[in-house]
């Protein structure tokens, strides 16, 4: 089964940035995020993705 535990700085500055109205970036929490899954996240297919030009990825689920 997956492990997914969330980084206590991206959980602070959640909540900080709630109460004060700033800005974050959902790529930079996204990706601390990711870092800490277990099993690592893998993907499928990534030999489909262009190497130049816009994109749209859609992920369903995460599982195990």
């Amino acid at each position: 089964m997956a492990r997914i535990t969330y980084p206590w700085r991206t959980v602070l500055g959640l909540g900080w940035q709630a109460l004060t109205g700033g800005q974050r970036s959902f790529r930079a929490d996204a990706r601390a995020c990711m870092e800490r899954l277990q099993p690592p996240l893998v993907v499928a297919g990534a030999a489909h993705i262009p190497a130049h030009g816009p994109a749209l990825i859609t992920v369903n689920h995460y599982y195990n």
